[in-house]
């Protein structure tokens, strides 16, 4: 987000002013912004509880975020982490706690979110390792991991084809697709080759439960995956089965019992029952979340609750979803200086 960013309310009410550089979703009770090129975190108060001292910094993710301290050395430039680390060798990636301190020292070349107890990390490049909280680390063969979801992580093998490792780092599903997502709702998509037109959703041990000829990289959600036909975008069942016939530009997962669907260029709302529950006719909308949805009028945004109703007038330059009751908000300047 652009200058004059802040959070607000369910009410519409800003929280935490307008007056940082970036801000992205809360998260176990921190909101995570930016200041120029350094991060950091604000209470749901809005107070900066953690002050913007680090040159990267991720979400909180079970008590525990990804940080690196700023260095001017290391950040002139706008590559990666991993990179940023590898040209700095004394200065890494490590984990701060929700006070800011670090409670796994920055040696970490790139560091991935906690999930299911255990955090993918990299020694060096293209050498990963998974870590517990108490930073005992356990080596993997793959030159990329990706953090736990349901059980299994994805890795990338030498040649850059794609498996899944289960709890104990096994393989549980050998490297063999050129493309793969993360498991969700009990199945994950892949492909054996990127531009084919055949995919499959693979089951927790690998059994191709779903073999479709059709684009369906999405996930399932609800119960029901996104598939396009023809130009056409509807929706199917673990059957296979259309419960939702083509008849959108583009939609979304479900979340919350609700998709974002597109219609003629305008953007609406669909229950999971197929029943249009927002007509199409706004120029943008983010997904429902925590009973609202982000609505774009022209050129700023408001919010709606489930039933259609503006509950927060259009006023937003930019908006975001909302997250344990905070949403990110931006205001233009002039705006953010009179509001602060």
């Amino acid at each position: 987000m652009r200058n004059g960013c802040g959070y607000i309310n369910v009410a519409g009410e800003f929280v935490a002013p307008p007056v940082y550089d970036g801000v992205t979703h809360f998260s176990e009770g921190r909101g995570h912004v930016r200041t120029g090129r350094a991060v950091g975190y604000v209470s749901r108060e809005g107070d900066e509880v953690i002050p913007t001292r680090y040159g990267y910094a991720d979400w909180f993710h079970e008590g525990l975020a990804a940080a690196m301290d700023w260095d001017p050395r290391v950040h002139a430039s706008a590559t990666p982490p991993a990179s940023q680390a590898a040209l700095e060798k004394n200065q890494g990636v490590g984990y701060i706690d929700a006070s800011g301190r670090y409670t796994i020292e920055p040696s970490y070349v790139e560091a991935q979110e906690f999930s299911e107890g255990l955090a993918a990390v990299a020694c060096e490049l293209d050498s990963w390792a998974f870590i517990d909280r108490s930073g005992e680390m356990r080596p993997v063969n793959g030159r990329r991991v990706r953090p736990f979801r349901e059980g299994r992580a994805q890795f990338e093998a030498s040649d850059g084809r794609c498996g899944f490792l289960g709890p104990d780092l096994d393989v549980v599903i050998p490297a063999t697709y050129a493309g793969a997502g993360d498991f969700s709702d009990g199945l994950a998509w892949a492909t054996e080759d990127y531009g084919q037109a055949c995919s499959y959703f693979l089951g927790p041990d690998g059994e191709r439960v779903l073999r479709f000829d059709a684009p369906c990289d999405m996930e399932f959600s609800d119960g029901l995956l996104a598939v396009r036909e023809g130009d056409l975008w509807g929706y199917v069942n673990r059957q296979q089965e259309w419960v939702i016939r083509p008849a959108f530009d583009f939609c979304y997962p479900f979340l919350e019992q609700m998709t974002t669907i597109q219609v003629d260029g305008m953007w609406g709302f669909l229950t999971a029952q197929g029943d249009i529950a927002v007509e199409p006719r706004y120029d943008g909308a983010w997904p429902f979340s925590e009973g609202l949805a982000a609505v774009r009028v022209g050129p700023v945004w408001g919010f709606i609750n489930a039933s259609g109703d503006m509950v927060i007038d259009p006023q937003f330059g930019e908006a975001g979803m909302f997250h344990e009751g905070r949403c990110a908000a931006a205001v233009p300047s002039d705006v953010a200086q009179r509001i602060s």
